[in-house]
């Protein structure tokens, strides 16, 4: 598993992402419209690293 991974996995609520597109770096959560919104976020805070990217569903109950 992913440190990011990981980090998603325990986060309680992540509601106020529904219908976003997220992209997760270590434990800094990016969100965008888009999901080349939600790239271009992590992307320019951290160059170097891979994201974990997913759409949060609208009824965001997220089973892992």
């Amino acid at each position: 598993m992913t440190e990011e991974y990981q980090f998603l996995v325990q986060q309680k609520n992540i509601s106020q992402y529904a219908g976003q597109w997220i992209a997760v770096v270590g434990k800094t959560i990016f969100s965008g419209k888009s999901l080349q919104e939600a790239l271009n976020k992590a992307e320019t805070k951290f160059p170097n690293k891979q994201p974990l990217v997913m759409k949060v569903p609208l009824r965001a109950h997220l089973s892992l």
